[in-house]
């Protein structure tokens, strides 16, 4: 398709330009129709002229009962009626007739006319020619006669000369009268856009919540507006995500440093032994580790977000992954009196299988977390269409319906008060999903009176 502008040029100017070159072409195709009728017109009429004329010598010609200075005395008449046409008209016996007030080179043009030539004499140029010869019985003798008649086009040429000159001054005040009122138009016309412009103007940071109404514009805009405000739903989503997040991760930092410095603060207060200062130091090593892997899983989300997570793809067997987790956390489920269950089975998958394995370890955490006593976690593994699923569920307190979507959210808990202490940071299942989004996989839960379920699927390729 042909680029019409080729920098970025405004709605106005672009129609303006369009609907004017659009109407100059229609106004030049018209003119162009327009002309070639009357040229068509003239030329059957100049030709209906020539054939009257001509039928007219004929029969005058033909009768026989008059001398032919008579008959030439008689279509001299005639001819004085038609001063734009030159006839000349010759016998096989060298009489000659011409019309009158001929000039002798357009009479020595017509003499010499061969209608075979290509190129005939300058002077019948402005002459639309017709030649005919006439056969007359006169007295058992035949006589034959050369008629040739032209008819002047400078009537014609002055007429279409002047319709042509009418039409382009027509058209350049039609043109300009047009764009002057498309300006008008097209300027009431984008009033609307010009509108919910101004609108769009208002939305800052600080002012998320405006929202435009698709029907108060017209029906070309309201796709616009709608669009507009599923973005800004979007927009505001993630500030208000941006500043929990941030006001979540103070809030977490502070916990291990305050701690930090009221330890250290306690332990320089007064002299103590080597064997206390080794416990301070060990208690201080256990929020290091616990801010490392804060940050170190923050770190991990920040790839996750710049889409700079490549997992290294090589066939995992889920069935065995899922076994050693299992004997990972079999202390920690006996100590619980909660029992781990495989259900199942599924095929070997491409996968990373550092991630896949840390994924499956937060879910199972987070339901060893969240399982009352004498309780069962269970895993059910199936293959399905294009890949396999994986179905972590633990029965246990159901979770309200509003909180399912955020549950992925970072730092989100369901409980604001319950105690943090021997908990994890509240990332676990936001570096879950980010883990199965970049293996092109799904997950998603759901909650009764029974238990909580995440589901996963992973393609097989």
């Amino acid at each position: 398709m042909i680029k019409l502008f080729h920098t970025p040029v405004s709605i106005l100017t672009r129609l303006v330009v369009l609907i004017g070159a659009t109407l100059s072409l229609a106004l030049l195709l018209f003119s162009w129709i327009m002309i070639n009728s009357v040229v068509l017109h003239f030329k059957q009429q100049d030709e209906y002229t020539l054939s009257q004329i001509n039928l007219t010598i004929s029969s005058l010609l033909s009768e026989n009962s008059d001398p032919q200075n008579e008959q030439f005395s008689r279509i001299k008449t005639i001819l004085n009626e038609h001063q734009d046409i030159a006839v000349y008209l010759s016998d096989n016996q060298g009489n000659t007739l011409v019309s009158p007030n001929t000039n002798k080179d357009i009479i020595e043009a017509l003499k010499n006319y061969n209608v075979e030539k290509d190129n005939h004499d300058q002077y019948l140029k402005n002459y639309r020619i017709a030649q005919s010869h006439i056969q007359v019985g006169v007295q058992n003798d035949t006589k034959q006669y050369r008629l040739v008649t032209a008819l002047s086009l400078n009537f014609h040429h002055d007429y279409l000369s002047s319709l042509i000159n009418n039409l382009i001054i027509s058209a350049i005040l039609l043109c300009l009268l047009t764009i002057f009122i498309v300006y008008f138009l097209v300027i009431k016309g984008l009033k609307p856009l010009k509108e919910v412009s101004d609108e769009i103007k208002n939305v800052t940071s600080e002012n998320l919540s405006v929202r435009l109404d698709p029907t108060s514009v017209p029906k070309e805009l309201k796709q616009l507006t709608e669009s507009f405000n599923q973005m800004i739903v979007k927009i505001e989503d993630v500030f208000v995500r941006q500043t929990n997040f941030s006001a979540d991760i103070a809030h977490e930092m502070r916990t291990p440093i305050t701690n930090l410095m009221t330890e250290t603060q306690i332990s320089l207060n007064k002299s103590r032994t080597k064997e206390e200062l080794v416990e301070v130091l060990y208690s201080n090593l256990e929020e290091y580790n616990r801010l490392s892997r804060m940050i170190s899983d923050m770190l991990f989300l920040a790839q996750a977000d710049d889409n700079r997570l490549i997992p290294e793809k090589k066939q995992v067997d889920v069935l065995s992954e899922i076994a050693l987790i299992f004997d990972y956390f079999e202390f920690l489920a006996e100590d619980n009196e909660i029992q781990l269950k495989m259900v199942g089975e599924a095929n070997p998958i491409l996968a990373d299988k550092d991630m896949l394995r840390r994924a499956l370890t937060n879910l199972i955490s987070n339901a060893i977390r969240y399982t009352p006593k004498s309780n069962a976690v269970s895993i059910s593994l199936a293959n399905v269409k294009n890949g396999i699923e994986i179905i972590v569920s633990n029965p246990g307190k159901k979770i309200p319906e509003e909180h399912l979507p955020k549950l992925f959210d970072r730092f989100y808990r369901v409980d604001k008060s319950r105690q943090r202490k021997n908990e994890g940071s509240g990332i676990g299942l936001a570096i879950v999903k980010s883990i199965i989004l970049t293996h092109k996989g799904t997950i998603s839960v759901a909650s009764d009176e029974y238990s909580t379920r995440f589901t996963l699927f992973l393609p097989n390729n």
